[in-house]
């Protein structure tokens, strides 16, 4: 990770940004200064718990296979973002803030332990794309 820090400075830009099944635990707090940056993947890496603040910016938003076990309700935040992939985590219960991710069209819950949406979840009126498959959804 000192690398990586290192090679982040104040006003860079970048569209797209990957670490990918390097064991990372949580998202850099230096991702805040890629103010243009559109597209984050942390796919198969060793993230928790997902705090959004330091990637509100995004619009593209990928997480998936990282044992995520649950969602802060930060993601409130994050109201560019538009897809979300969180497929094959452990998360157990998506926090009632999302209505406030209003761009939102495209959510991936895929293979979590959810057996319940909050009812907020019906205000993402722009959500077009949805899965859901193998939850525990009653």
């Amino acid at each position: 990770m000192r690398g990586f820090r290192e090679g982040i400075e104040c006003g860079a830009t970048s569209y797209i940004f990957g670490i990918q099944n390097c064991k990372l635990e949580e998202i850099p707090a230096e991702l805040k200064v890629l103010l243009e940056l559109k597209a984050v993947n942390f796919n198969g890496n060793a993230i928790r718990y997902v705090t959004f603040e330091n990637v509100t910016q995004v619009q593209s938003l990928a997480l998936k296979g990282n044992g995520i076990i649950s969602l802060h309700k930060t993601i409130d935040q994050m109201k560019v973002l538009q897809q979300l992939y969180l497929d094959n985590n452990r998360i157990t219960k998506i926090p009632a803030s999302i209505n406030g991710a209003s761009e939102l069209k495209t959510l991936s819950l895929g293979s979590n332990l959810l057996q319940s949406l909050p009812s907020s979840f019906g205000a993402l009126a722009k959500l077009d794309s949805l899965n859901l498959e193998s939850n525990q959804l009653t």
